[in-house]
């Protein structure tokens, strides 16, 4: 029995925010995601965040993975999606 290994067994994991490679010494996971500590930041104000204190905001996904803070958590959902929006994120196409 023969197993090939590929070359991204050996790499870094991807930042589910910015799609880039993880170094250990940079990497966190958040709600079982891997993730730059620097990415780890409100989607809105770029609060840094703590775990605990944030919520990974599910009902946008299209526009990708990101966390907002308690503050931006709460207010409803079509200002959320329209400050996401200002600020650059576009609706995610899924790779074929």
């Amino acid at each position: 029995m023969s197993f090939c290994l590929s070359s991204r067994d050996f790499k870094s994991p991807l930042c589910q925010i910015c799609e880039k490679d993880v170094p250990p010494t940079d990497k966190i996971v958040v709600d079982r995601l891997t993730i730059h500590k620097s990415c780890f930041k409100c989607a809105i104000c770029d609060k840094p965040l703590q775990q605990g204190s944030c919520n990974l905001e599910r009902g946008l996904a299209r526009y990708g993975t990101f966390w907002l803070c308690r503050e931006h958590s709460l207010i409803p959902p079509g200002e959320k999606e329209d400050l996401i929006v200002k600020k650059g994120y576009q609706v995610k196409t899924k790779k074929k």
